[in-house]
């Protein structure tokens, strides 16, 4: 279970989500949470060795700019930063032994100058083009007492992961700006906001094609209503006013992961407004390997294209999306996906992750 202290770090990621407080804000007030130090969300491009952006705080913008420009490639934490899995969050002493660490120039020059004695991290994404830390700058020299934090880091890691899909299309962004419902528009799982009445007031293309579909979510009357077991009584409770319970629910069938968010307001507008949840669908399309794709081109006789379209249906990604991947106009994938569609029988992305991992449960694809 996570502590009181996770869940309030996780709210405020899902506040920032749907526009209820700035990530400057995020920042600000998870720096206060670092023992003596200061935090960093750092989009790096690891093939060009070059930072992408540098949200941090309290920092000044000359030290936030020297770290993305220059100090981030001669840290001696950033080789083992690269390699680590994402999210597990890590303390300085498990990337570089301490008497490395301690002779430096990162240190000796940048961090110490700013009375910081060591860092904890997590991955979040790791993409070709971007990896995506958070960074926690300690004054805390001992390695064991930063666990905790760094455990910390490894729990929240998933919902920034979440939060952040929008920031991997548009890694050149110098710093992140305020975000409402538009970020709804390029998140790649099926994404929703409901209000007390459990109305949906946002949702993103991926969510729309789930509600048409009505296998795992749909509206009665005007509400929203959730097939996952557990997940529908769940979200009445948190549409009550008076609910008490986790700010985070998750709930996993064979085929969707459910997860429930309770968004924080401040006084006033929650007293106006009533609560509003996020609820994210996610398809279990982990059953699904990119080195099944071949045999799905085989059985369903798709060409090389119509595969690496197929792994990004399957990846939860836009047709806007894929176009960028591959280099090719949104209309080329859109038609691409109608093939699709029309060779594997199927009448949605959801129809066809679900038929195809009905073919993985029975056993290989080929």
């Amino acid at each position: 279970m996570s502590s009181p202290q996770t869940e309030a770090v996780v709210d405020e990621i899902y506040a920032c989500l749907v526009g209820r407080t700035s990530w400057e804000s995020f920042v600000g007030n998870f720096a206060a949470r670092v023992p003596g130090g200061k935090a960093s969300l750092f989009c790096y491009n690891p093939s060009e060795k070059k930072g992408i952006f540098n949200l941090a705080s309290p920092m000044d913008e000359a030290d936030a700019v020297s770290f993305r420009d220059y100090y981030v490639n001669v840290n001696p934490l950033t080789p083992a930063a690269l390699e680590r899995p994402v999210d597990l969050g890590t303390v300085a002493d498990a990337l570089c032994a301490r008497e490395i660490f301690l002779k430096s120039e990162f240190y000796n020059d940048y961090l110490r100058p700013q009375g910081i004695e060591s860092a904890v991290g997590v991955t979040a994404i790791r993409d070709p083009s971007c990896f995506f830390f958070l960074i926690g700058f300690t004054g805390q020299a001992d390695g064991n007492e930063n666990e905790p934090l760094a455990r910390m880091f490894g729990e929240i890691s998933p919902h920034l992961r979440r939060a952040f899909s929008f920031y991997r299309r548009s890694v050149a962004r110098e710093a992140i700006g305020p975000v409402g419902h538009s970020i709804l528009d390029a998140i790649s799982a099926g994404a929703l906001v409901v209000n007390e009445d459990r109305m949906v007031t946002a949702a993103s293309p991926a969510a729309r094609e789930m509600m048409m579909d009505g296998t795992s979510i749909r509206t009665l009357g005007r509400s929203l209503r959730l097939k996952v077991p557990g997940a529908d009584d769940a979200l009445r409770l948190m549409c009550r006013r008076d609910y008490v319970g986790p700010k985070t629910l998750t709930f996993v069938s064979r085929t969707e992961r459910i997860t429930l968010v309770s968004i924080e307001k401040d006084p006033v507008p929650a007293f106006f407004e009533g609560p509003s949840i996020l609820v994210l669908i996610e398809p279990m399309a982990r059953e699904l390997r990119a080195t099944d794709i071949e045999d799905v081109g085989k059985l369903f006789q798709l060409s090389g294209a119509e595969q690496r379209v197929v792994l990004g249906l399957i990846e939860g990604l836009s047709a806007r999306m894929i176009a960028e991947r591959h280099g090719i106009s949104v209309e080329t994938v859109r038609t691409q996906i109608k093939h699709i569609y029309a060779k594997t029988e199927s009448n949605s992305r959801v129809d066809l992750i679900r038929k195809l991992q009905g073919l993985a449960l029975h056993g290989p694809l080929g």
